[in-house]
């Protein structure tokens, strides 16, 4: 699903899509990961090892990818931010990683991709773990309106792992279906296939260990 959406006058394509994994995929995607990480004032990585951190994080979701869609973000046709998010279920979703490159931070695009996210699939739910040196991100998050989940998410299940605050975002009930004003199309079932995706266990805790790449 392709659209144009008109934001702070620039023109921004917004591309929507199931994912997939071939061996060429995904360039563009991990020069976006690896600029926004590597700028974070908290980065102690090298660009050669958040590649290899990218890779370990798309290698990750192969066994999810029916269930795992992509937000692009484009402007002239340069990528420019996109998120990774699977669904639990119908309606609720875990964000695996959503990037924006620096030269395009605090200008919206990242509230715009979790806005077109949340209308397109009309998402009751949102879960994710940010870590907590990473302020800024934290901070996006909370003012998007997420709030302490009380344990930390990933997408392996809970898993408590030092250093990460769980985060989620539900829908107001007044709005559940309606969050968005420029909704584009109608949810279809054959975007759902349930069978395919294993259930993120919410227990207190089903491991610890420290690390802090534990994507």
């Amino acid at each position: 699903m392709l659209y144009i959406t008109t934001l702070f006058s620039s023109e921004i394509t917004f591309l929507i899509q199931d994912s997939s994994f071939s061996d060429n995929q995904f360039k563009e995607e991990q020069h976006v990961f690896v600029e926004s990480f590597f700028a974070r004032t908290d980065n102690h990585y090298s660009k050669d090892e958040l590649k290899k951190s990218f890779s370990r994080r798309i290698e990750a979701l192969k066994p999810y990818q029916s269930n795992t869609r992509i937000i692009r973000a484009l402007h002239d046709g340069v990528l420019i931010g996109l998120m990774l998010a699977i669904f639990r279920n119908k309606h609720s979703a875990y964000i695996h990683l959503l990037s924006i490159l620096p030269t395009e931070q605090g200008k919206g695009i990242g509230r715009k991709l979790l806005e077109e996210f949340i209308a397109h699939w009309k998402i009751q739910k949102i879960e994710l773990s940010v870590q907590n040196s990473n302020i800024g991100a934290e901070k996006f998050y909370r003012k998007f309106g997420f709030t302490d989940l009380g344990y930390t998410i990933f997408l392996r299940g809970a898993l408590a792992v030092e250093g990460f605050t769980g985060l989620v975002w539900n829908a107001p009930t007044e709005k559940s279906h309606d969050l968005i004003a420029s909704t584009t199309t109608e949810y279809t079932d054959e975007l759902w296939q349930a069978s395919s995706f294993p259930t993120l266990l919410i227990q207190a805790v089903i491991t610890e260990r420290k690390n802090d790449d534990p994507f």
